[in-house]
This record gives structure tokens, C-alpha cells and sequence, in this order.
């Protein structure tokens, strides 16, 4: 059983980013599932082996899992300092929790 706030896909890597940059979203269908300041981690299906960036490559068979940050991460103030705006991103954050089924 998964901890309220955890939320893990299977997919291949075939949209992985070429360079080294960080993960800051993950999408499905096109649908958003988790945004910055949320914590995403990519992990090897098998070993359940973190992956970084850099040795993350097209066809690997991974999982994403992503797990909701505390309240004081998700006030105003800490947005404006690594929220999705402070990566580039034009999506609005909303909580990981937010988008339960």
C-alpha cells in the first residue's frame, strides 16, 4: 500500500531529456500529473534504482514516482523561489494531492 501523497507510473523513457537538466514536470497523455516544487524521481521498473538525468536514456524501462512537499513549501514565498515560474515553466502548480483520483 502507497503513503496518501505517492504516486508512481510506468513508462519508457522515450520522452526523456537529452541533456543533463533537471525533471521539473511529468506528463501523461498530455494530461500534467506533477509539477515543481513536488518531488519527482525516476527509478530503473526492475531495480527500483534511482536514475539521474545524465544516465537516463530513449527506451530504458523506468518508473516515475512522485511524492507531495510540506505546506511551507507550497506558500507564495517559496513558489516565487522554486515553483514552476522560477524553471520557466507556464504551468500553475497544483498539489500533488490535488490531483488524486
Amino acid at each position: 500500500m502507497r503513503p496518501s501523497g505517492v504516486r508512481v507510473a510506468n513508462t519508457p523513457a522515450a520522452a526523456a531529456p537529452s541533456s543533463s537538466r533537471t525533471r521539473t514536470w511529468s506528463r501523461a497523455g498530455g494530461k500534467l500529473l506533477v509539477i515543481v516544487p513536488d518531488i519527482i524521481s525516476i527509478l530503473d521498473a526492475e531495480t527500483a534504482v534511482p536514475i539521474t538525468n545524465e544516465t537516463l536514456r530513449y527506451g530504458q524501462r523506468v518508473r516515475v514516482m512522485a511524492v507531495g512537499v510540506p505546506e511551507i513549501m507550497r506558500s507564495e514565498a517559496a513558489l516565487r523561489q522554486f515553483g514552476p515560474a522560477a524553471f520557466g515553466l507556464q504551468d500553475t502548480y497544483s498539489p500533488l494531492s490535488a490531483s488524486a483520483e
